[in-house]
């Protein structure tokens, strides 16, 4: 099992320090959705929605996992869930409570969240563009998909 997380590793969730355009080709679109269900319900205009629900594969929850900043060691179970609650704190600004799995990983301010996820999040183009160069340079891979399009 932990040949079969390092390989996962070195192709989906690439250590963020060295590899950050990988990583952001990975799950560059789900960070920008999940980013913009957040700042929606931190500003109330999320209309009557009080949750949303993202379903996704290994694939897509190990990358998110590394950009968070978890160390990855074992492969996710089946099932496993990584849930993003929003509030607003005591003084106003809004937070977030990070579960995996039920555990609490972390609590940030939405501000540092952005911070620190936004810069995975590509323009629809660059993401393109960027997709058919990495597929140029690496033919073996060409086809290969995390499910996100």
């Amino acid at each position: 099992e932990r040949v079969a997380v390092e390989v996962m590793k070195a192709f989906v969730a690439p250590d963020p320090g060295s590899q950050r355009e990988m990583l952001s080709l990975s799950i560059g679109p789900v960070v920008e959705d999940l980013l913009a269900g957040m700042r929606s319900a931190a500003a109330g205009t999320g209309g009557d929605a009080k949750m949303q629900l993202y379903s996704g594969h290994d694939t897509t929850l190990m990358p998110l996992l590394v950009a968070l900043g978890y160390k990855l060691e074992n492969w996710p179970p089946f099932a496993s869930n990584l849930i993003f609650e929003t509030f607003a704190s005591k003084s106003g600004r809004s937070v977030v409570k990070i579960y995996f799995n039920g555990d609490l990983l972390r609590t940030v301010s939405l501000d540092d969240l952005e911070a620190e996820l936004g810069p995975l999040v590509l323009s629809t183009r660059d993401y393109r563009a960027k997709c058919e160069a990495f597929k140029q340079e690496t033919p073996q891979l060409t086809g290969v998909s995390n499910g996100v399009d």
